[in-house]
């Protein structure tokens, strides 16, 4: 037991450093900036707020739109004349595939939740391509509206919501059977979608009315209209779900939408002249938001608690859609040892012959990781004797023992990917 003990209390202490690499390491998320006439796409360091790194697109391809995965591995960029996308490694800012299955001006890409499939919107045919991120092949094509641009995910993952720009009309699809469940008319020119983090509802710029359509996603009725700025482009939601931020481009300013009561509480002047907000996209933290010029050539960082501009990045040719990679998830916590481990020995005497028991017993690990097994090993074998699942009695009897013999037993646990702990020991004499 005091080696047991000794283990518990490194294993503890590994913890404890791990949370605290973790919390103390420098991190930084970057923003990727379609630039949209140059065939460019900006790498923006937000601990810096400045570019460090170009990433050169295929040429005259007028690339609309980017969308990072949700583990943060990749980039896909919609190649809208070229009528593919480009597939980024963001660790290393290279291009390691280019899609072109099936697409005919890709605009909008969202990705399901747990990042195996992609939905682009396909301007050309008026369809959806669905892509299988693991493969990186197309996987289905579904028609829907006409002229589709901006598509969104509900959080878990069950529906896609697609603008249809020429039509007025938002299409909602299935992703179960990948069917269109339903098709919901909006406002004019609905252009960028965004969601809120709850799933419960469904913000849509519509271009050409300057307004903002709310739907729920329950009924998959518009429950909201609101008014805002001339010529809405994009817009993005605070992790919180509390705020909407929407590019008005002609009326060069951002409207800020309170989502609790739908109404526009403030307004965010970028400059004078002509027209300019086009992309947005806010930090995982919620302290910042990001906004492309697609005039002037740069983007502006919007301190979300003042609601004013704090600095303007430079970047290529007209700057249109732009995405921000995820935090990393912090590293996994370690299995720890069983607690509490115990031993007796006791005899079941039958008529013919007596039974010799060894008992042990363990409570779960007090913190870490949570087991979804234990593997039971006597004397110090390489091969367990018992594997005992977490959901039953943690108990293991030994039979057919002898007597004035001693028994070592170790206790290890196992964790849902594998991972063995450090053991658990009790001797019994």
């Amino acid at each position: 037991m005091r080696k047991y003990n000794q283990l518990l209390k490194l294993s503890l202490i590994y913890t404890s450093l791990m949370i605290f690499c973790f919390v103390s390491e420098g991190f930084a998320n970057y923003v990727y900036v379609v630039n949209s006439t140059d065939s460019t796409l900006s790498v923006i360091d937000t601990a810096t707020n400045s570019v460090f790194a170009t990433i050169t697109l295929p040429p005259n391809s007028s690339d609309q739109d980017v969308a990072i995965t949700p583990n943060g591995d990749f980039a896909y960029v919609t190649n809208y004349t070229s009528n593919t996308v480009s597939v980024i490694d963001t660790a290393t800012q290279i291009i390691t595939t280019t899609i072109s299955s099936d697409l005919n001006g890709p605009f909008g890409v969202a990705f399901t939740p747990n990042g195996d499939t992609a939905y682009i919107c396909n301007n050309g045919t008026n369809t959806a391509t669905i892509v299988d991120t693991g493969t990186n092949a197309t996987t289905g094509v579904l028609t829907i509206g006409t002229w589709p641009v901006g598509v969104a995910i509900t959080p878990n993952g069950n529906f896609v919501y697609i603008a249809n720009n020429l039509d007025g009309t938002v299409s909602v699809i299935e992703t179960s059977n990948n069917t269109v469940l339903t098709t919901i008319s909006v406002g004019a020119s609905p252009f960028g979608v965004a969601i809120t983090p709850n799933g419960n509802s469904v913000y849509v710029t519509n271009l050409n009315d300057g307004t903002v359509s709310v739907i729920s996603t329950l009924t998959n009725t518009v429950i909201a209209t609101i008014p805002i700025g001339s010529n809405p482009r994009l817009l993005a939601i605070t992790p919180d779900g509390t705020k909407v931020y929407v590019a008005n481009q002609n009326s060069q300013n951002v409207s800020v939408i309170d989502t609790l009561s739908n109404t526009v509480t403030t307004i965010i002047p970028i400059r004078d002249g002509s027209a300019g907000p086009f992309g947005v996209a806010i930090l995982p933290n919620g302290n910042s938001v990001y906004v492309s010029d697609n005039s002037l050539n740069q983007i502006y960082v919007i301190d979300t608690m003042t609601n004013t501009i704090t600095n303007t990045i430079p970047v290529g040719n007209a700057p249109q859609g732009l995405a921000i990679t995820p935090d990393p998830l912090p590293p996994p916590s370690p299995i720890l040892p069983p607690t509490f481990l115990t031993g007796f020995q006791a005899k079941n005497r039958f008529l013919t012959q007596t039974d010799i028991i060894n008992t042990i017993s363990w409570s779960p690990p007090i913190s870490g990781n949570i087991p979804v097994s234990y593997l039971v090993y006597r004397n110090n074998s390489s091969t367990p004797i018992a594997k005992i699942s977490a959901a039953s009695l943690l108990t293991y009897f030994d039979h057919n023992c002898k007597k004035n013999t001693v028994y070592t037993y170790d206790v290890v646990s196992v964790s849902a990917n594998g991972s063995l702990s450090a053991a658990a020991s009790v001797i019994i004499r």
